[in-house]
């Protein structure tokens, strides 16, 4: 997934070895940490939002 438009920086706190691995992975399925992290945050934020709250948040 390509970013769309204006993008922010997120940084988070992962242990060393988990990001090592992640990043091998990602490299090995030809793609990167950012787009995988960015599909698993969408994903995850589509799972967990209340009825309705991404309607709100799209009108705003």
């Amino acid at each position: 997934m390509a970013p769309k438009g204006n993008t922010d920086r997120l940084t988070i706190s992962i242990d060393p070895d988990l990001k090592r691995q992640f990043d091998a992975l990602c490299r090995w399925k030809g793609t990167n940490m950012s787009e995988v992290g960015q599909a698993m945050i969408l994903d995850w934020v589509k799972q967990n939002a209340p009825p309705g709250f991404l309607d709100i948040e799209n009108k705003q």
